[in-house]
């Protein structure tokens, strides 16, 4: 080898070594950036078959990053109904159910027997009503609570779906910064740094709705939704929200195509939008129709009955709501939020144990005695005496009012239980996932450390043959003069 070829090569070695050094350094600077993928160095012949080092991205598992996403998505749905639930059942029910209905209804049957052992007692007559008003105002509570999450549940949907369409228009700015780069090698760190943007991108957009990624040979990439609804196809796809009031369901619409419905408390939701939408047209329309279903009893139980033998409908009583006179039907709709004590009660608290709120026909204790204590027990046995609740509730069978409040609680305490276990346990996978890809594609310090003092060696190596090479070439050049 002549002293020009081994001057070159060495040279040549040392930008190698530079490129080399740069791509471990910036590796190095960006080891806690979570998005960042691993540069590799490679070597390749170059035009002049001389050995050139290049940089590349680190290849990912095509497999454990779909793995991965998908493990994100439905951590992501579950984390919204466990959430959810918990805030549900603390505003409903408080902490150990203090302030539930069953614990109304169990102060409210509690004065009742304190007060029909000695009816006489005006005092015990006031202290039921006020447990009644204690009992209506916890279920308005609740049910305001019901009506206050289905709206914070709307808002937060409404905002995945701008924050979705907004990631979508990134993506597609992605997009474009990879097909316009002209290196097909992936050398350039622009492209890389793009291709790591989109990655990010990707996650990010799973875990507000299922997605899956398909990698085409022109390095662009198409995403679709679980149910095979393009959401990206070198455009983005618009996204809307469909929240309707009453009974049709809530959808999310990719391009006017619903996404599928989520359902159970270890939710087969994937992405926070179907978590959201799930809650809203399952959970909390469940825990208004119960809450409704108690009211209603409450409202028919306590309501007053013609005693004249005239044969008119029974008029509401202690409990009154927005369709009195009438009792609510069994399926009636706004009972829990509108449910309130007659004012006549609050005033003559003795009505309660008399009768006569709807006129002297209605009136039980017609000889006027303080000692009479036939109408409480009839509403503490009507408390105390199962009625058929409807499958609308999700607690169907023959319950007393008491039984269906307690299996209530229970209801929303088992959501709450197996939601908040399968939340724990999708978000373990989808960090132990992660953990993995970044194992696989992230920055290890010690590695690029070691690959750092290999170059520094090299460096060392070159520089010599430089030094040698030049001592030569001096050596040469004073023989010659």
């Amino acid at each position: 080898m002549s002293l020009t070829q081994a001057l070159g090569s060495a040279q040549n070695s040392l930008l190698n070594i530079s490129r080399g050094t740069s791509t471990v350094a910036r590796n190095i600077s960006r080891s806690d950036d979570a998005n960042y993928v691993r540069r590799e160095l490679s070597n390749i012949a170059g035009a002049n078959r001389a050995p050139q080092t290049i940089t590349s991205r680190a290849q990912l598992d095509a497999q454990l990053t779909r793995t991965q996403i998908d493990a994100l998505s439905r951590s992501a749905g579950q984390e919204v109904i466990a959430g959810q639930l918990d805030r549900m059942a603390i505003a409903i029910n408080g902490i150990d159910g203090e302030s539930s209905p069953l614990a109304g209804l169990t102060r409210l049957q509690n004065s009742l027997q304190v007060w029909a052992a000695r009816p006489s007692d005006e005092t015990l007559g006031g202290a039921a009503v006020d447990s009644a008003r204690t009992l209506v105002r916890g279920l308005n509570r609740a049910q305001q609570a019901v009506g206050e999450a289905r709206l914070s549940i709307d808002r937060l949907a409404q905002d995945d779906v701008a924050s979705l369409n907004g990631l979508l228009q990134r993506f597609k700015a992605t997009e474009r910064a990879i097909a316009g780069n002209d290196d097909t090698s992936l050398t350039a760190e622009k492209a890389m740094d793009a291709m790591d943007e989109r990655d990010n991108l990707i996650r990010q957009i799973a875990q507000i709705v299922p997605v899956t990624s398909i990698a085409r040979s022109d390095r662009s990439t198409m995403l679709v939704t679980s149910n095979g609804a393009t959401i990206f196809d070198d455009t983005a796809r618009t996204v809307s929200l469909s929240l309707p009031v009453g009974s049709q369901q809530s959808r999310v619409l990719v391009d006017g195509v619903p996404l599928p419905a989520a359902q159970g408390s270890d939710t087969d939701a994937r992405g926070s939008l179907s978590g959201y939408l799930q809650l809203r047209d399952g959970a909390l329309a469940d825990q208004e129709r119960q809450l409704d279903a108690i009211a209603g009893q409450l409202i028919s139980q306590f309501a007053e009955t013609d005693l004249s033998g005239g044969g008119a409908p029974p008029a509401v009583g202690l409990f009154t709501w927005s369709g009195a006179p009438a009792v609510p039907g069994a399926t009636a709709i706004g009972t829990a939020r509108s449910i309130a004590i007659d004012p006549a009660f609050e005033a003559n608290p003795n009505l309660l144990r008399d009768g006569g709120a709807n006129g002297a026909s209605t009136v039980a204790n017609t000889s006027g005695g303080a000692s009479f204590s036939d109408l409480l027990n009839q509403r503490i046995d009507a408390l105390e005496t199962p009625a058929a609740i409807g499958s609308a509730t999700q607690i169907s069978g023959t319950l007393t009012i008491s039984q269906f409040a307690s299996q209530s609680i229970g209801w929303l305490d088992g959501a709450r239980s197996t939601a908040s276990r399968a939340a724990d346990e999708k978000s373990a996978l989808a960090t132990r996932l992660s953990e993995n890809l970044s194992n696989e594609g992230g920055v290890n310090i010690d590695e690029e450390m070691t690959r750092l003092l290999q170059l520094e060696r090299a460096y060392e190596a070159s520089a010599r043959i430089v030094s040698t090479v030049d001592r030569l070439f001096d050596t040469l050049l004073a023989s010659i003069r």
